[in-house]
């Protein structure tokens, strides 16, 4: 009987060498042996050839005549793992993450940036190798991702070094550093590694760029990707932001200046109002806790007139904000960023009424404040949870653009409901990021408290 090319009785596992030796193979390419006997490992050879044999019309009682006809089938191709750790990457990882559901992608930006940028690539196969072991579980998978992100950080370390000012190497060591923190918070639980790198590296390195870098190219591509997490860096950690500063405000204007004009969504000027607020923020409770204890004098009282009045323009800006965007989603295919919109100006409402809401100051000093009534904020909640369940199963958004504004509405969820909703939607995201739980251990914390 023939043996066919699909008849595993015949089949090899084993290597040349490791059948040569009489050795047990792992099957990889390059096989444990081999690696460690420092020999070039072949995969095993075997016969591909099909043989059909066709039978031609004979006489009674005569043999039959036969015709072999024979095709050899092509060996198999070896993928190389980083190629398809890479195309997991952009096909698959990019494709389901997006920052800010503008329907341009960043790809472009990425690989043009991609070659000669070792950290880079290595960070990216190890995001790869990462997405790989979930649907394929295997040990090796799960440490080609950790090697590849020991490499990035190793890399990343050299090309600071050597960076010495050259733009497009500074867009680069970027990107490299925002996919750290994306794995960091696909990987760890404790969300240490995002804050340094996503965060904080991120953060520097776009002041790096300066406005005049991001202003057109790929160095444009990551500000408008990045600028979301420093907005949510200031607003966390109420930390300063250089957002704040003249260059950069007037970033956002020639921005979209001329061909641009065309892609610009009402979330980008949402964003310039909420670091905006976060600065409010930030001034006010540095001047209103050290005088929780002692109280306010006359002159404190003046200030805290002069905070309140800077808050009631800016709620009077978030309002015309909501009605021409209302306006302009009307009018324009949505891709995703109109539901970020609204969760993040439901967000920022409940933020910034929470800089008149925590503290007595404001009512022993008798100062009229800009702050929002309980059912509003309530309604914000609710606006909240109902649009981030929705964008999280409709959408392309990376379930990390919800995390701020879900700790926020935690902080005001009065419900169990409510509260076991964000639980719910939190836990979602631990699938893709497991930092996520250290929001979900942060809240529980606060709703014991």
């Amino acid at each position: 009987m023939t043996v066919g090319p699909f008849d595993l009785r015949k089949r090899r596992s084993r290597c040349v060498q490791c059948s040569s030796s009489h050795l047990k193979c792992s099957g990889e390419v390059p096989c444990g042996n081999c690696t460690r006997r420092g020999k070039v490992c072949s995969p095993p050879t075997q016969d591909n050839t099909i043989k059909v044999t066709t039978k031609h019309a004979k006489p009674p009682n005569s043999p039959a005549p036969q015709q072999q006809v024979i095709w050899a089938l092509a060996r198999p191709v070896a993928v190389d793992k980083q190629s398809l750790y890479v195309v997991e990457f952009f096909d698959k990882f990019l494709e389901r993450n997006s920052f800010t559901g503008r329907p341009q992608s960043s790809f472009p930006a990425v690989r043009s940036v991609l070659e000669g940028n070792q950290s880079l690539l290595n960070v990216i196969s190890a995001i790869g190798a990462l997405q790989v072991s979930r649907w394929r579980p295997a040990t090796c998978t799960r440490r080609d991702a950790l090697v590849n992100y020991r490499d990035a950080v190793t890399a990343l370390q050299s090309e600071i070094e050597c960076a010495a000012g050259s733009r497009h190497a500074i867009v680069g060591l970027s990107w490299s550093t925002l996919f750290l923190g994306l794995f960091e918070l696909m990987y760890e639980s404790t969300g240490d590694g995002w804050i340094r790198h996503m965060i904080y590296g991120t953060s520097r390195l776009l002041q790096l760029l300066t406005p005049e870098g991001c202003s057109w190219g790929p160095g444009r591509e990551f500000y408008l990707e990045a600028r979301i997490f420093e907005v949510a860096r200031s607003m966390l950690f109420v930390e300063e932001s250089f957002l704040t500063t003249p260059p950069w405000k007037s970033l956002t204007l020639t921005v979209w200046s001329g061909t641009y004009a065309k892609d610009w969504t009402p979330l980008e000027s949402l964003l310039d109002i909420m670091i905006t607020v976060a600065d409010l923020c930030i001034r006010a409770m540095r001047f209103i806790l050290p005088r929780e204890i002692d109280g306010a004098c006359e002159v404190d009282v003046d200030q805290l007139r002069a905070f309140a009045e800077q808050g009631a323009a800016l709620k009077t800006e978030l309002t015309a904000w909501s009605n021409t965007a209302r306006e302009w989603y009307a009018e324009h295919a949505a891709d995703g960023h109109n539901f970020l919109s609204a969760v993040y100006y439901s967000a920022i409402s409940i933020y910034h009424s929470g800089i008149y809401d925590y503290s007595d100051i404001w009512r022993h000093a008798e100062v009229t404040t800009p702050s929002l009534p309980s059912s509003d904020i309530q309604q914000h909640v609710r606006t909240i949870l109902h649009l981030s369940t929705l964008a999280l199963h409709h959408t392309n958004l990376s379930s990390i653009v919800f995390l701020l504004p879900l700790r926020i509405a935690g902080a005001r969820a009065k419900l169990p409901e409510q509260r076991a909703q964000i639980r719910k939607l939190l836990i979602t995201i631990t699938n893709p990021f497991r930092a996520a739980k250290a929001i979900i251990s942060d809240l529980e914390e606060v709703w014991t408290n």
